[in-house]
Parts: structure tokens; C-alpha cells; sequence
């Protein structure tokens, strides 16, 4: 999230918009206020909303994962034919052999969308060897000309798979240029059936996963009018139903707030159990609340930040993290801080703060590395991992602190002093003087030996 405003200045600074640094800070306003926020995590969905939001002239974003990827399809395909003339290039290729072979150069561009649709849905069913410049070539054999050789053709077809934006070329074969493009344009394949609830929960019955959840976005962004009792249908299915429609919420899918408040109280009631009680029906409960709420599911984690339960405190640590990263920094720093912390449970907040910025882990590291912890074990852990990631530079500047700064163990300082030598000799004998020197340092003998 720390890294987005730049990660969006950069992208409408390349694609030329005035004021980069104005709309991206617009940008992250509207995006603090879309469904789709927590999903700008990822780094295509990031590159698509920037993209649209230009497009849009810096006004608003899709409402829906499905609308954002259906917005940036059609922009891809209709910008790379306006940019590179397609219909003209292509016309002029096949010209010399005459008017008929022109007409398929038309059909095949109209029809490249549901062609492409095509491709990627056989992709999906079919693991097999065929690129998809050979099922390119199969499907729209009947558009070939009699009289236009096989070669021609098939390069007039590649350069229209080109022009698409979509396909690109990867180890010397064309390609969809990323596999959730391909996974929705094979969603997009399927009709959509009059009645939508019974293939819904046939996609509920699927699981969570990237292509059920598409398909479903699709269905209900096709069919709105059913929402209502499609979501009634996904809360009657009991936990199963309720953590699929709480994906949905998350990709920005619309349904009504009553069926959503039931949904919610569903939610709260399976994941409030005893502590003796707490299983997977529990988690998968609270994770759902707050893919629904974010609100109250980090209040529903945040109870568990000093459980004696290590475990539920571990994960606790990872949700709270996921839900609002600024949030929970501000809550968890002082925990990974506090004496009676277990080391277990500082190590966990040092990596999921890692995961999502190193540089805020890595600042944590060394104020636990400088803090005097009764746990000798975590002040080593944490200096030891500090350095390893910090520059060589840098890490003589860590053991001169620890070995200097009054209040830390006295082994600790010893060990610093002397870890010191092996990377600087000079200052590490000015810091094994300087703690051989500090009488409240205990065994300074060993430190005037090492001296």
C-alpha cells in the first residue's frame, strides 16, 4: 500500500497524462473508497486500474474485479487498433489477392474478441500441446481464402492475434500476456443461462477460486435483477455459501444490504465460538467477515493480538495485517516491543510486515535489536536477521549500537563487541574497550581478555 502512490504516478507519467503526481494522489482517494482497494495489492490489478482510471480521465473506477477487466480488454483491443492502423496494415497485406480475401480480414478482426474467447476456454479444458496460434488456425479455417497459400495466411493470423494486445510472444510461441486475462476470457465464452442461481451454486460448489469467482461476477453482472435471490441462494447454502458470497463482496460484486446484514450475523454467529471450540469452521467464518466487512473483522482478530493460544495469536497477526496493513502496524509494533512478548510471536509480526514492506520490517527489527527484552534469544534472533539483510556498511553501525547502549544485556553487548572485529577490527576494539571499561557490564573480564 506504501508503494502504490508511486507505482501509479509512474504509470500515468508513461502514459502521458498531465499532472502524474495530482492524479495519483486522486487515485488513491477514490481507490480508499472502492471495493476494489484491497485487491490493488496485486500487482496486474494494480496496472489495470491505473490504466482505466486514465482512460476515464481520472474520475472513477469500475465498480467490480469483472468490469475492471472487462474495461481493460476493450481498451487494450480497441487502443491497439487505433494506434497501429490495424485494418489499414492488414488490408494492404492481403490486397493482392483481391476483394474476398479482404472481406476475411474483416470477419476475422470483428470476430477477434469471441475468438479469442474461444482459444482461452479450450486452454482451460484442455492442457494439451496446441499454441494458440494453432487453435487460432483451426478455428477460423473457413475465413482462409481458396487461393491465398497456407503460409500467408497463417501470418496474417498471427498479426492479428498480435494486434489484439492481449497475446503476446513467450519463448518464441504466441500467449496470452497473463494467465487471468486468459482464465476471464474463457469465463466470457459460456452463455448465460436465463435463470443464473443454479449454475452459481454450481460454482460455489467449486470452491473459492479464481475462475468459479469470475464466472459468478459475470452472471450476476449479466443478470443483475437476480442478485437478491442468487445471494439468498449462497446464504441458505450455510458456510460454504456465505464465505463464496463474501469473496464476491471483496471483487466488488453488487447485492442488496438486507441479504448482506443477514449474511453478516450468519458470519459472526459461526465464528463466535469458545476458545475450546475454535476449529477451521471458525477461521474460515472470521476470514469471510472480513473479506465482507473489514471493519469487523479486524475487530474480531483483534481480540486474539494476546491470547495465550500462540497459534491463534500467529494468525491473528497475519489477518489483522491483510485486513488494514496502517492499522495494524500501529498495534502490533508495540506488542513485538513489549518484554513479556513471546519470541514466537515477534517473529511472526517481523515476517507478515515483511511480506507487505520490507523496510517497515526491517526498522522493527532494529528497534527490537536496541530494546533491552529479558529474552536474549530474541535480541540475537533479531540482530542476526538485520544483518543479513541490511547493507555491509550498515552493519557495523548495528553492533556498535548495541554494544555501546547502556540497558541491554551484557552478554548481548559482548557478543556485538566482538561480532564486530570480524567486519571492522579498529572499531571493534574501541567496543570492546568501551564494555570492558562499563562496570555495570557483567564478566567485564571477558571483555579485557578479548581486549
Amino acid at each position: 500500500s506504501d508503494l502504490l502512490p508511486e507505482f501509479a504516478r509512474r504509470w500515468f507519467s508513461a502514459l502521458k497524462m498531465p499532472g502524474p503526481e495530482v492524479l495519483a494522489g486522486a487515485f488513491i482517494e477514490r481507490l480508499a473508497d472502492s471495493q476494489l482497494g484491497r485487491l490493488a495489492e496485486i500487482p496486474l490489478i494494480a496496472t489495470m486500474l491505473c490504466v482505466v482510471f486514465a482512460s476515464h480521465g481520472g474520475r472513477d473506477l469500475p465498480p467490480s474485479r469483472v468490469a475492471l477487466y472487462e474495461e481493460f480488454i476493450a481498451l487494450l483491443m480497441t487502443r491497439r487498433h487505433i494506434e497501429t492502423n490495424a485494418l489499414e496494415r492488414l488490408q494492404q497485406w492481403i490486397r493482392p489477392y483481391g476483394r474476398t480475401a479482404e472481406q476475411a480480414v474483416d470477419q476475422l478482426l470483428a470476430g477477434l474478441r469471441p475468438l479469442l474467447q474461444t482459444i482461452a476456454s479450450q486452454r482451460l479444458q484442455v492442457q494439451g500441446p496446441e499454441t494458440v496460434l494453432d487453435s487460432a488456425i483451426t478455428q477460423v479455417r473457413d475465413l482462409r481464402p481458396a487461393h491465398m497459400p497456407d503460409e500467408q495466411w497463417r501470418n496474417l493470423v498471427e498479426e492479428a492475434l498480435r494486434l489484439s494486445g492481449l497475446v503476446i510472444e513467450k519463448s518464441g510461441q504466441l500467449a496470452f500476456f497473463h494467465y487471468s486475462i486468459e482464465e476471464y476470457l474463457a469465463v466470457c465464452s459460456y452463455e448465460i443461462p436465463p435463470d443464473i442461481v443454479a449454475e452459481l451454486m454450481e460454482q460455489q460448489e467449486r470452491g473459492r477460486n479464481s475462475f468459479a469467482l469470475l464466472r459468478a461476477g459475470v452472471l450476476i453482472g449479466n443478470s443483475p435483477g437476480q442478485a437478491d435471490r442468487a445471494a439468498r441462494a449462497l446464504v441458505g447454502g450455510g458456510l460454504p455459501g456465505l464465505t463464496f458470497l463474501a469473496a464476491l463482496v471483496q471483487d466488488g460484486v453488487q447485492f442488496p444490504d438486507d441479504v448482506l446484514v443477514s449474511a453478516r450475523e450468519r458470519l459472526e454467529f459461526y465464528s463466535a465460538s469458545p476458545d475450546d471450540l475454535w476449529t477451521t469452521t471458525t477461521y474460515e467464518a472470521a476470514e469471510a467477515l472480513a473479506l465482507m466487512d473489514p471493519e469487523r473483522g479486524f475487530r474480531y482478530w483483534e481480540q486474539f493480538v494476546s491470547d495465550n493460544d500462540l497459534a491463534r495469536r500467529e494468525v491473528a497477526v497475519g489477518m489483522m495485517i491483510r485486513i488494514s496493513y496502517s492499522r495494524a502496524v500501529m498495534m502490533l509494533e508495540p506488542v513485538a516491543l513489549k518484554p513479556e512478548t513471546p519470541l514466537r510471536i515477534r517473529q511472526s509480526i517481523v515476517y507478515a510486515l515483511t511480506v507487505v514492506n520490507r523496510q517497515q520490517s526491517d526498522e522493527l527489527l532494529a528497534k527490537m535489536a536496541m530494546t533491552p527484552l529479558p529474552d536474549g534469544e530474541a535480541l540475537h534472533w533479531a540482530a542476526d536477521l538485520l544483518r543479513r539483510r541490511i547493507d555491509y556498511s550498515e552493519k557495523g553501525d548495528l553492533l556498535v549500537g548495541i554494544a555501546s547502549t547502556p540497558g541491554l544485556p551484557s552478554s548481548y553487548r559482548r557478543w556485538a563487541a566482538q561480532s564486530l572485529l570480524g567486519i571492522d577490527q579498529e572499531r571493534g576494539v574501541d567496543a570492546l574497550i568501551a564494555v570492558a571499561l562499563d562496570r555495570t557490564v557483567q564478566g567485564v573480564e571477558i571483555g579485557r581478555a578479548h581486549v
